[in-house]
């Protein structure tokens, strides 16, 4: 079959100082229609870059050096953005990876979607009215959300609305960077099968970037897997999922965590460190009808000492609503929180928490060590003894203390993330609450950042709420699991059990919904 896309040795060259010389180093792969063809790998292995190559959308600095981009056997590679134009959209469709950052927040959705028929067609107004309804409908969004502004929606709906746009001129390529990252299991598993369904329907062929092989394993027809700007391994996605040939590619496999727990782990002694009873919150909307949103209802949890409790569900179920009760950055509106046996308030030393996004919950204008030594210094602690702790907490979590006077933007995002875990530990709690701490990380770096709080854990005596929709992540470090839908925990129990025989239909639709169930890494028992 003709390829309808093709990269021919694509090299693009990085600006002078970098640490490599090359982001994309004689890349090469091929596009037929109606296929999805996956491109897996770390971060900055060069995927997003090969994506924005295609579309001459290359950040400031950077330039193609050779090869060629060809679509329909012309080379579009160099050509200036307004013979760029006409592809852009209407040949090549782009779902961008982070959505509210790609979507206008001064415009509404319908406004949005229409604009990419105002742009290209000659269509009135009436007709592209009845085109944007009708393709909400196709990714099965209510024609009323064409009236909603994009902070109005969730993750799930705007990355719809993504896709909406991005289809709505049918063209013959779609590029999916990343576009199920940090979305729940039941929304990208409905996510999934809508870009499948279309690309079934419209023989569009899907380049589809990610780096959750459990996805690839659902999707995939072709793989090609991506390390320091090369391709190092290419086939179909049954022999590189299940007979990988490049040492690369079986340890990003190996570092899959497995749907089945590991032993469970003895029960500290003692009474629960962090007990949550009876918790509910209400959110009240401002104006002449204020939407009201019961957010948790009745949420009663208890934390075992040196133990890991999970908490899972889909967005909006409640996870981080309750997650900011228990470190007291929001009231309940009734029922008690309890650290050690007593109530606490706001600041308490002895709870810290782990936020989603290091990147927005670090402060760019400040260093790193800075940030650290932040929570010591405004309790107290001497300016030379705030440093020798922020010393060793790098060298804790495995970052190199020379680093210290470097800012959030010069570091990667799984080093970000253990910077955010040093911060909270600066402090010397007893219990950590990891709100999401992994879902935007690559396989290896989410590995490695799971054996580092499996290991501060057990090394430190901390404690762990864990929040997660992943249910892999779940199963590798949680003793105990509490499943959350509409604000109500409505299973709990031991991991093991849990996995093993799910009581509640909801948690039976969660672990169906995981990608790649039914794909059993190599080497797992």
């Amino acid at each position: 079959m003709t390829a309808v896309l093709a990269l021919d040795g694509l090299t693009v060259a990085l600006p002078a100082g970098a640490d490599r010389t090359l982001a994309l180093d004689d890349v090469s792969f091929d596009l037929r229609p109606g296929e999805v063809f996956c491109l897996v790998g770390e971060s900055g292995s060069g995927k997003s870059m090969a994506a924005a190559a295609i579309l001459g959308l290359l950040p400031p600095g950077l330039r193609r050096t050779a090869g060629r981009v060809l679509l329909d056997g012309r080379d579009i590679a160099g050509l200036p953005d307004a013979a760029l134009r006409p592809v852009r959209g209407a040949r090549i469709g782009m779902i961008f990876q982070e959505p509210m950052t790609a979507l206008n927040p001064l415009r509404r959705i319908g406004d949005q979607i229409a604009e990419m028929f105002r742009t290209h067609t000659d269509l009135a107004g009436r007709d592209i009215a009845a085109r944007v309804d009708a393709l909400l409908a196709d990714v099965q969004l209510p024609a009323g959300l064409a009236r909603a502004w994009p902070h109005e929606l969730s993750g799930g709906q705007r990355q719809r609305a993504m896709i909406a746009m991005a289809l709505a001129l049918e063209p013959a390529v779609l590029i999916a960077d990343e576009p199920t990252t940090a979305l729940d299991v039941t929304t990208q598993a409905r996510i999934l099968g809508l870009i499948r369904d279309l690309q079934r329907r419209r023989g569009t062929a899907v380049l589809f970037i990610t780096h959750d092989f459990g996805v690839v394993a659902d999707i995939a027809d072709r793989v090609a897997v991506m390390q320091h700007g090369r391709i190092v391994e290419q086939g179909r996605a049954d022999d590189v999922l299940n007979r990988p040939g490049h040492p690369y590619t079986r340890a990003l496999i190996r570092a899959v965590p497995s749907l089945l727990p590991p032993a469970p782990r003895p029960d500290g002694a003692g009474p629960p460190i962090l007990t949550a009873d009876g918790v509910t919150k209400v959110w009240r909307g401002r104006g002449l009808r204020p939407r009201v949103t019961q957010a948790l209802r009745d949420v009663t949890l208890h934390l075992r000492r040196g133990g890991t409790l999970g908490i899972v569900g889909e967005s909006g179920s409640g996870k981080s609503t309750l997650a900011r009760c228990l470190v007291r950055l929001v009231a309940a509106d009734t029922g008690r929180i309890h650290l050690d046996g007593q109530a606490f308030g706001v600041g308490d030393p002895r709870i810290q928490m782990v936020f989603q996004d290091p990147f927005g919950s670090l402060n760019p204008r400040r260093r790193a060590g800075d940030l650290v030594m932040q929570g010591p210094r405004l309790h107290g602690v001497g300016m030379a003894e705030a440093r020798a702790r922020a010393v060793e907490l790098f060298g804790l979590v495995g970052l190199n203390p020379a680093a210290l006077d470097r800012y959030p933007h010069e570091f990667s995002g799984g080093q970000r993330q253990r910077i955010a875990l040093a911060r909270a530990l600066a402090l010397r709690p007893g219990v950590l609450v990891a709100d999401e701490p992994v879902s935007a990380l690559d396989v290896s770096v989410q590995a490695q950042v799971l054996d580092l709080l499996a290991g501060l854990r057990d090394q430190l005596g901390l404690s762990l709420v864990f929040i997660t929709h992943d249910l892999r992540v779940a199963a590798r470090i949680c003793d105990r699991i509490a499943v959350m839908k509409d604000g109500q925990v409505v299973e709990e129990g031991p991991a093991a059990t849990l996995f093993a025989d799910p009581r509640h239909p909801y948690t039976r639709a969660l672990l169906d919904a995981v990608p790649g169930r039914g794909w059993k890494p190599p080497g797992v028992v």
